[in-house]
């Protein structure tokens, strides 16, 4: 019951030749007239649709990727789903081939096994899944690339086509930059020492200085040369003239690329002579005795923190890791106690920035224990009965596999087994020893929900074991290792003790290190050891009214609508800290004379708990100034917090009328920089904040992008001419 057949297709125009003529996305039809179709239907006609695909895909985009002296990748794009064919060689026609069956519209071919230093022609081939086929070899002149060359002490790159560097990304204003250029057709003499010359330029200096550069040796293919920057005037005086933020740039005029093409080639760094902008200063896990300054840069910078208990400081404490997010804890500090300090970050080019609150230290208050019955942080020696080689100290690392610590958790002394190295094995527990630590007695008659909680760096090996009890007239376990314990940094435990403390007159905590004798370890080391109501906060505002907030003041005051009523928008960075309380909030205070002094009688918001504010009631066509301040939130003298005393003023105007700006018109001017960028200059008009340039491939600017804004007459086109 099945029948079937076949008709051959052609284009062009329709004829009765026993061929079906077609044109490609022609809709093809086949019908059947059924005389009876079973269910009463007599001669009902019966149809199939197809679509003619006479087009192969159209190519685009024809790149080399991934170049090195072996391998090259081809790169190209398709209209339609197709497969991958790669012929190359270094003569016409190419011949080798490599082929992907895959039907894909990006398409990425690798070839590998190349000859260095030689030019390939290529040309490449798709094929959609019906068979319909497209070669694309550049009108029968083939596509080219050349394999860079391993060259020795100077490694992968182009051979024949000349490529310009620049030592570095971004320079400081008072350094020198090193320029090179590798080619292979500069090396003309294999015996002698030659020389070629480029041209850099500068946003300040934009017709630039000629400089030379040398070959490495007599049969190099690199050649170097050093100019050095300079921020005063241009003037052809082989110093090249730079400002902050310039762009810099080497060009080098290569007559061969070697497929016998001039080319231009060029690098780009920019000026970076600006210290990094530090925000964002905030005090973390703010403990009795330590914490965590933290601050963010808007560039990769060092961190440093100034501090100690008088504005005089004194400590430091820093990093020379390059990061935006920076994080350094200050420890050795009595709880409830007032800390000062500062922080600086230096980006990669020496450019140094500090920052404190409005020209005095940063300061906060030190929180203390909530329902605190015992503390010992081991900074003053030691009131607890030792035995064997248990000892109060500083560490020094010493004990095999991790070791005693370098440091406290919090100061510098510690409580632990041989810190100083006693006995048989230095900075280890000896063998066949039982041997402990008792806190003095302590009275916990009056104590409820007792909880045990300390810092340890704790090594024990297998066989051996370290164990906590509480002495109540009688010995509770209250922890013991299993197995062995090799703690790499400072681990904060914690026990709940008050089944067998809680009421006792007469408490005592015993650590225990018991060695068997075949094996050592560094054994324990202990630091911020408490005994506190569990039910209490671990760490909780002094109160008291003893220290006020402390903050950087009022970072930014503009108008958002300048061209009608809404006021004058403020914001600022969060308090870092808020001195001997749990929070706070913000006062705005506002005056007519940039050296008010910030009072009640013109605070003009309080109670504000956001880092910003919109003052609505802001004087129209008026210069005015702010000052922001942050309040803590107890109630002290007048019922209120404590307020930072920082007069950091900032000012604005509000205004509802602005004219329109002017044109900047005829006087735009744009000249080549180089061979990298379109420098544009023009006059300044009136009436205007800031400049939008924008770039077309049309007269009319149809599709035209946004380059950026600039409030100066200068802009320029990053490697536009590139």
């Amino acid at each position: 019951g099945v029948f079937r057949g076949s008709v051959p297709t052609a284009s062009g125009a329709p004829a009765a030749d026993g061929v079906l003529q077609l044109s490609d996305g022609d809709t093809i039809t086949v019908e059947y007239i059924d005389a009876d179709d079973g269910e009463g239907g007599i001669n009902v006609s019966k149809t199939d649709t197809a679509t003619a695909d006479c087009r192969a895909p159209i190519i685009s985009n024809i790149e080399e990727s991934n170049l090195s002296d072996t391998t090259a990748t081809i790169d190209w794009m398709t209209d339609e789903a197709s497969t991958s064919v790669v012929r190359y060689g270094a003569v016409a026609p190419p011949t080798d081939e490599e082929r992907r069956s895959a039907l894909v519209t990006n398409h990425s071919v690798p070839l590998n096994g190349l000859e260095e230093c030689t030019v390939y022609k290529y040309e490449v081939e798709s094929a959609d899944a019906l068979g319909n086929t497209v070669t694309d070899n550049n009108g029968g002149q083939y596509y080219t690339f050349e394999t860079y060359g391993n060259f020795p002490e100077i490694g992968i790159v182009p051979c024949h086509r000349g490529q310009a560097i620049l030592d570095d990304d971004a320079y400081t204003c008072a350094a020198s930059v090193v320029a090179s250029v590798t080619d292979l057709d500069l090396n003309a003499d294999p015996g002698v020492v030659e020389t070629v010359e480029v041209l850099m330029t500068s946003t300040s200096e934009p017709d630039g200085e000629w400089i030379t550069l040398t070959e490495l040796d007599a049969d190099s293919i690199r050649f170097e040369g050093t100019i050095a920057l300079d921020v005063s005037a241009a003037s052809a005086d082989g110093l090249l003239q730079i400002a902050p933020g310039d762009l810099v740039s080497v060009s080098y005029y290569d007559e061969d690329d070697g497929e016998g093409n001039p080319l231009t080639n060029t690098d780009t760094a920019r000026i970076d002579c600006v210290a990094p902008a530090i925000g964002d200063v905030v005090v973390t896990q703010l403990s009795n005795t330590r914490a965590r300054i933290e601050w963010t840069t808007d560039e990769p910078a060092t961190s440093r923190v100034d501090y100690g208990t008088s504005a005089a400081l004194g400590s430091v404490v820093e990093s020379a890791a390059l990061t935006t997010n920076h994080s350094l804890v200050i420890s050795g500090f009595d709880a409830c106690g007032r800390v000062h300090f500062t922080v600086t970050s230096v980006d990669r080019h020496g450019d140094l920035r500090s920052l404190d609150a409005d020209g005095v230290p940063f300061s906060f208050n030190m929180n203390e224990i909530g329902g605190l019955l015992f503390y010992d942080g081991f900074e003053e020696g030691s009131s607890w009965d030792l035995d064997g080689e248990w000892e109060a100290g500083t560490p020094g690392g010493l004990g095999s596999y991790a070791g005693d610590p370098e440091a406290g958790y919090s100061g510098s002394g510690v409580l632990g087994t041989d810190l100083t190295g006693q006995g048989s094995f230095a900075g280890d527990y000896e063998p066949n020893e039982t041997v402990s630590a008792l806190t003095p007695v302590i009275d916990a008659s009056a104590a409820n929900n007792l909880e045990l909680i300390y810092k340890r760096k704790l090594g024990v090996r297998s066989g051996d074991s370290a164990g906590i009890e509480t002495l109540t007239g009688g010995l509770t376990t209250v922890w013991r290792s299993s197995g062995s314990v090799n703690d790499s940094g400072w681990v904060e435990s914690r026990h709940d003790i008050s089944s067998a403390a809680d009421g006792s007159p007469s408490l005592r905590v015993v650590f225990r290190i018991e060695a068997d004798g075949s094996t050592q370890s560094f054994g324990w080391n202990l630091d911020e050891v408490i005994i506190k109501d569990a039910t209490a906060p671990d760490y909780q505002a002094c109160g008291g009214c003893g220290g006020a907030p402390t903050f950087a003041g009022v970072s930014s005051v503009q108008d958002p609508n300048a061209c009608g009523p809404g006021g004058l928008e403020l914001t600022w960075d969060a308090a870092s800290a808020w001195g001997t309380a749990s929070g706070g909030t913000y006062d705005v205070h506002r005056g007519s004379a940039p050296d008010f002094v910030p009072d009640s009688s013109n605070r003009i918001a309080s109670g504000l708990t956001d880092t910003f504010y919109t003052d609505a009631g802001a004087p129209v066509d008026s210069e005015v100034w702010y000052v922001v301040r942050a309040r803590s939130n107890e109630s002290c003298t007048g019922g209120e917090g404590l307020a930072d005393p920082n007069t950091l003023r900032l000012s604005g105007v509000e205004t509802t009328v602005q004219p329109p700006p002017v044109s900047p018109g005829a006087s735009l001017d744009v000249e080549k920089v180089g061979a990298a960028h379109a420098r544009l200059a023009w006059d300044a008009t009136l009436n205007t904040s800031h400049y939008v340039v924008r770039r077309s491939e049309s007269a009319d600017f149809s599709g035209a992008q946004d380059l950026g804004q600039t409030a100066d007459t200068v802009f320029e086109d990053e490697d536009a001419l590139t």
